[in-house]
């Protein structure tokens, strides 16, 4: 396996943890709003004895609500780990690690960008593995928080 496919599979890597970190994030603000929603609902309902009209219409809200934040911070993430829904980019995802670490910074795009290219002078192969072989020590993963 050469240096540029090493780089590769850290990338693989990188939105491997970022999507399941973005889902573990997700679920906790899910699960977390939820329980204080349904406790603030709770205690409303305590104190302010509604009719059971209100008390359905409460019951609905709660339901889309909770479905709404289901939806937006759970779907996308666990979507991309089904296999539902294309990942990021390799570009996209070397920006993200560039702006966390800086010392790989725009040499992973830079790389990214000359692999693209159509050309394949031996100029270009060589930076290529140059740059490669720069960035292997590297740890993409740890560019998630």
């Amino acid at each position: 396996m050469n240096d540029f496919q090493v780089i590769e599979q850290k990338l693989i890597e990188f939105k491997r943890k970022y999507y399941l970190n973005a889902l573990i994030r997700g679920s906790i603000l899910f699960v977390a709003l939820g329980v204080m929603y349904f406790l603030c609902v709770a205690w409303l309902e305590q104190w302010l004895w509604m009719p059971s009209a209100v008390r359905q219409i409460v019951f609905w809200v709660f339901t889309f609500v909770e479905l709404g934040l289901l939806v937006y911070w759970v779907g996308p993430s666990l979507s991309v780990l089904l296999g539902l829904r294309q990942p990021m980019s390799h570009r996209a995802a070397a920006e993200i690690i560039g702006t966390q670490l800086p010392e790989v910074g725009d040499q992973l795009v830079n790389t990214l960008d000359l692999r693209r290219q159509n050309q394949s002078t031996e100029l270009i192969l060589a930076s290529i593995e140059q740059k490669s072989k720069a960035m292997t020590p590297f740890y993409f993963t740890n560019a998630v928080n």
